[in-house]
């Protein structure tokens, strides 16, 4: 028999996964596509932000008002990089 303790927070779906959700972003990041890196033991998110862009009206270009990037997070000491 093993025991051990549930760590706070975490909920168990009915597949019997336990699961824990965080966000080492802010409120306005919306993460965009995630991967699992088994070998390495990482995970790679892009994320997008909006922000807060307006072009100057005689500029026939219109970049986009968002702000992307790629997150690296290290499962076993919980590092954001």
């Amino acid at each position: 028999m093993r025991e051990g303790q549930i760590p706070t927070g975490t909920k168990f779906a009915s597949n019997g996964w336990s699961v824990r959700k965080f966000s080492p972003f802010s409120e306005h990041v919306e993460a965009q596509k995630i991967a699992y890196h088994s070998e390495r033991d990482i995970y790679v998110i892009t994320t997008q932000e909006e922000v807060d862009f307006h072009p100057p009206e005689d500029d026939p270009r219109h970049p986009a008002a968002d702000e992307g990037m790629i997150a690296l997070i290290f499962p076993r000491s919980k590092r954001l990089t």
